[in-house]
């Protein structure tokens, strides 16, 4: 009986070991995701003529947003399923369930080149680090075609992130949150670049990080 028992208190002591350290990597990744930036606002023209919305249409189909956002950008469950949990990037438009509406173009600068989101917390897997460098020419015919999307409805559940994400946050194995290494060089040097040294600056970016 007495083996039964060293059993059970290593066992106890084993679980209460977990749940200790699952409670700390709870607390430090809450701390990070909670965390605040501060980013100074930038004003954005917006158009509706049709070459600006073709050419944000055009760079959201190429940069990447559509396979986050899903087709129209309204919105798509970027994983679903253990050990990671639920991921959802938002659906962008003013349909029913989209965040459209609230969506200005500062905001929308704020979010694609900070990777911040109105309210100042840091964007879960927005690559932001690769889009720092987009010229005003272009972060400007983004921003147009969002505040042009088609509305959409589709009301997504919210995102919920199991153990192992939080994990790999904590540890660094996961870059979940850009805005953390984010440098705001960039505003120096993106309004002279060319389109072409734009894409090429991004570019090179996304194949070093």
């Amino acid at each position: 009986m007495r083996w039964l028992k060293r059993i059970g208190y290593a066992a106890g002591a084993l679980i209460g070991i977990v749940i200790v350290a699952f409670g700390a990597v709870y607390a430090m990744s809450e701390i990070r995701f909670r965390r605040t930036y501060v980013v100074p606002g930038e004003n954005v023209a917006v158009s509706d003529d049709s070459a600006t919305l073709a050419r944000g249409a055009h760079l959201a189909a190429t940069v990447g947003s559509a396979d986050c956002h899903g087709e129209g950008l309204c919105g798509n469950a970027m994983f679903d399923r253990p050990p990671m949990g639920r991921m959802v990037a938002l659906n962008l438009t003013r349909g029913e369930g989209g965040v459209g509406a609230q969506l200005t173009p500062a905001l929308i600068e704020r979010a694609v080149r900070h990777g911040v989101s109105p309210s100042g917390q840091a964007l879960r897997i927005m690559p932001s680090i690769d889009y720092q460098y987009m010229s005003d020419a272009d972060l400007s015919a983004v921003a147009s075609y969002v505040q042009h999307l088609t509305p959409v409805n589709n009301v997504l559940a919210p995102s919920r992130l199991l153990p192992l994400p939080r994990v790999l946050l904590v540890t660094g194995a996961l870059p979940f949150l850009p805005a953390e290494r984010m440098r705001d060089a960039g505003a120096a040097v993106r309004n002279s670049l060319t389109t072409v040294e734009s894409a090429q600056r991004i570019f090179s970016i996304a194949h070093v990080q």
